[in-house]
């Protein structure tokens, strides 16, 4: 009688501890148990690429810049802008893009150390089987020229004269130059999507409310560089120029800037505050006989130390004539 007692009870529990692993394996099937931490799971590349725009940039940029394309093609400026995002993106109208429509912001680094490199992310709307079907198909894009397609981390890579893209998502591409692309590239190939830009300009470029935002890191960079890629910078306010801070927005009378400029000490500064006084100066001068510069109208520039202060608004006939002008293709000899 006691062995049968025994026994019973041996059974009782083994159908217990049966009961209670089976349990165990089904609710670890289904899901986390009460009081345990579900392993999180790692976001695919795709999700990672389009979630922030700034992880692509390669690190250390002497430049960083965002764009509100939305905002922009919404004003009377942007409505000439066409030309220009063509020079980003040279794509043809059968690739079914249409910059005014499909692009909502860009977000560009801009690097000095080898020459003048730019990685551009941009944010939209991207078809790439009708890209990759035009560009196999050899269609000349809206600015002439034929797109040249190889392959760089096994993805196309789109090349016309010297700027290119590749479509990296439905909704992200990535431009500049094959250097900046590259760069990029091999970012996400080696999956490090992380911000390795400095937080005092990440933090400048996301200012709320601006649609146009620029942040500048040159203490220690070739700003000739800068000026080779874009001659209509040079100035002796460059002299000395350590950091940049400029926001901007599309109001009346068309763009309004706003920017702090950081020198290395406040002689320095105030050389540069009458050196951008004078730009001010000529460009109302010069604004009647040439397209490409515009008039800066209420600029006032102040001085706080090592600072300079400057604001001035550019109307909208100003900055489409500006905008057509540098979206006109360059001579073959031109400088690069």
């Amino acid at each position: 009688m006691v062995i049968d007692s025994m026994r019973g009870l041996r059974g009782l529990r083994t159908a217990r501890a049966a009961s209670a692993a089976f349990v165990l394996i089904v609710t670890s099937a289904c899901g986390p148990t009460a009081g345990t931490t579900p392993t999180p799971k790692t976001p695919d590349i795709s999700t990672q690429i389009d979630s922030d725009a700034i992880a692509l940039l390669p690190a250390s940029p002497a430049v960083i810049a965002t764009l509100d394309a939305r905002a922009f093609y919404a004003s009377g400026s942007g409505q000439a802008a066409g030309p220009l995002v063509d020079m980003l993106l040279p794509l043809g109208n059968d690739a079914g893009f249409v910059a005014s429509r499909d692009v909502d912001r860009v977000t560009v680094g801009v690097y000095l150390s080898q020459g003048a490199d730019v990685a551009a992310v941009v944010v939209g709307r991207f078809d790439a089987a009708k890209i990759e079907q035009a560009a196999q198909a050899h269609a000349a894009t809206r600015a002439g020229g034929f797109i040249a397609q190889s392959q760089y981390t096994g993805r196309p890579l789109y090349t016309l004269s010297d700027v290119g893209f590749t479509i990296l998502t439905p909704h992200t591409a990535l431009a500049g130059t094959q250097t900046g692309i590259k760069r990029t590239l091999d970012r996400i190939q080696d999956h490090h999507l992380q911000r390795d830009v400095p937080k005092w300009m990440t933090d400048a470029v996301e200012t709320q409310g601006a649609a146009l935002a620029v942040a500048g890191d040159l203490a220690n960079q070739q700003i000739s560089q800068l000026t080779t890629m874009a001659p209509w910078l040079n100035g002796p306010w460059l002299n000395g120029l350590h950091q940049v801070r400029v926001l901007g927005d599309f109001h009346d009378p068309g763009l309004n800037v706003a920017g702090t400029l950081t020198y290395a000490d406040p002689q320095t500064a105030q050389v540069a505050a009458g050196s951008l006084r004078s730009v001010g100066t000529a460009a109302s001068f010069a604004s009647a006989i040439s397209s490409v510069i515009p008039q800066l109208r209420g600029l006032e520039v102040t001085v706080a130390n090592t600072n300079v202060q400057a604001k001035f608004a550019i109307d909208d006939q100003s900055m489409r004539r500006m905008v057509q002008t540098l979206s006109q293709p360059r001579p073959s000899n031109a400088p690069r």
